[in-house]
């Protein structure tokens, strides 16, 4: 599960520096002018520019309650405002906030995150999955795309459910074109690797998963029959060679730490898709075309 530190979603130092409150949220005259005729009283006219200044650093309106004391500090001096940290309990859940939350969307142009907008999220990630693969990436580029649109930023949790989900549904939709792929004795041929042959302790599954290493000059024989080997095994080609590379590496990684018996409890599609893409790591074909020509002029 990626974590808020790895993506670019937007956060509040705890710690701002001098620069930052003074750049980042010291309100200008026209802001503190909005304030006052947006809100009554001193109090309500902090609250608001609190609000403001977080809500054009991060994107979302932010609880009070979660913003760092030096930058309330900061812009109350900025009003000569005297009022202490506990006068604001009360304004996270106030009618008085879902007042100013409303005006701040307006005056910054912003729309709430809303169906439209989560259809934005789904439809950026689901463009970018398919040339990515780790999460962050795709969160960052509904980020990215979120802003552009004017909507309001949701929820890390939001974002990283979402990512997961369109993750998840696009892998099952290459499986199943690895799956279609294969015939039914093919299929037969994948799932013997996964089970001990009579008199046998190990699987087959676990000499597929052996790398097969640099050889010396007198190990090259076996290699040569490790190849003769594999050969047979390199199945559904065409449907696999047409997934972006970092997808087939991908998956050939998560069939690398798979035991047999982990395999076993897949469904068919991701199994057979996990196996095939390992089966074409192990059996490079130009290096292994090169080799089993020169052992046969031997």
């Amino acid at each position: 599960m990626p974590s808020v530190e790895e993506t670019a979603y937007p956060r509040l130092k705890s710690n701002p520096s001098l620069e930052a409150l003074e750049t980042l949220y010291t309100p200008t005259d026209d802001e503190i002018a909005l304030a006052k005729q947006t809100a009554r009283g001193d109090l309500p006219t902090v609250s608001f520019l609190v609000l403001l200044k977080t809500f054009q650093t991060v994107g979302y309106p932010m609880l009070l309650a979660q913003v760092p004391t030096p930058i309330i500090r900061r812009v109350a001096a900025s009003v000569d405002s005297q009022f202490s940290l506990e006068d604001i309990a009360g304004y996270d859940t106030s009618g008085t906030r879902q007042r100013h939350v409303i005006a701040i969307r307006q005056h910054l142009a912003v729309q709430p995150f809303s169906k439209a907008a989560r259809q934005v999220m789904v439809a950026a990630m689901e463009t970018a999955i398919e040339t990515q693969h780790d999460l962050v990436d795709l969160i960052n580029v509904a980020l990215e795309e979120l802003v552009k649109e004017r909507f309001e930023l949701p929820a890390f949790s939001t974002l990283e459910r979402a990512a997961r989900e369109v993750r998840i549904a696009h892998n099952n939709k290459l499986c199943q074109s690895v799956s279609d792929a294969l015939s039914g004795a093919e299929q037969m041929q994948l799932s013997e690797l996964f089970y001990c042959a009579a008199g046998e302790t190990t699987t087959l599954w676990q000499e597929v998963k052996q790398e097969p290493g640099s050889p010396k000059l007198g190990e090259l024989q076996s290699l040569v029959e490790r190849l003769r080997w594999l050969q047979p095994l390199q199945l559904a080609g065409e449907a696999l060679s047409a997934m972006p590379e970092i997808k087939r590496l991908n998956f050939a990684a998560q069939a690398q730490a798979l035991e047999a018996n982990q395999m076993k409890e897949l469904p068919d599609a991701k199994r057979q898709t996990l196996a095939v893409a390992l089966l074409q790591r192990r059996y490079p074909p130009r290096r292994s075309t090169t080799l089993l020509r020169c052992s046969s002029n031997a």
